[in-house]
């Protein structure tokens, strides 16, 4: 029942019903926050979004439970109804896909953290990189050229590697 209303309904035609207008390069103004440029990007290959201002993401159930402030299932119900899709909502979902929502809910919980550790990790190397007095920060576009490998730049790519090899492949 939930893959049939996940998929049923292709998500740019979704947020187009819905009066999200979307942009060239598949993006949009996000509904979610204050959003002053297209920062939130559908990827219509396998119907999900990602905004890259709020780091809301999700698929069409997603996206309907969050823009009108609705529990999953309501969400669902309202997908149904407003597509005509005839689905019946009244069935129970089973347990085993009770378990992959929780499961698929928990892993991405575990990535988003895993990603916001990196992402101020990074921030912290290139902040000490940009305030250090190290020869190796190039000065001006010239020392660029002098300049094999800086070593700022080689840490946080260290820790992109030593990060993504802990990583598991999670959809989300």
């Amino acid at each position: 029942m939930v893959n049939i209303i996940k998929n049923s309904i292709g998500i740019k035609d979704l947020m187009a019903h819905y009066g999200v207008e979307i942009q060239y390069g598949d993006k949009c103004k996000c509904p979610f926050h204050s959003d002053k440029t297209a920062s939130l990007k559908v990827y219509a290959n396998n119907n999900k979004w990602y905004c890259f201002g709020c780091n809301q993401n999700g698929d069409t159930i997603d996206f309907v439970s969050k823009l009108f402030s609705i529990d999953f299932r309501t969400a669902m119900q309202k997908i149904n109804d407003d597509f005509g899709l005839n689905v019946n909502i009244n069935t129970p979902i089973d347990k085993a896909d009770l378990k992959k929502i929780k499961s698929i809910k928990h892993d991405k919980l575990v990535a988003e953290k895993k990603f916001q550790v990196l992402h101020n990790d990074l921030c912290e190397e290139l902040r000490e990189w940009k305030n250090s007095e190290s020869l190796l920060r190039p000065r001006k576009l010239e020392d660029l050229e002098k300049v094999d490998v800086m070593e700022g730049w080689k840490v946080c790519l260290m820790k992109i590697y030593n990060l993504e090899c802990e990583l598991e492949v999670i959809e989300i």
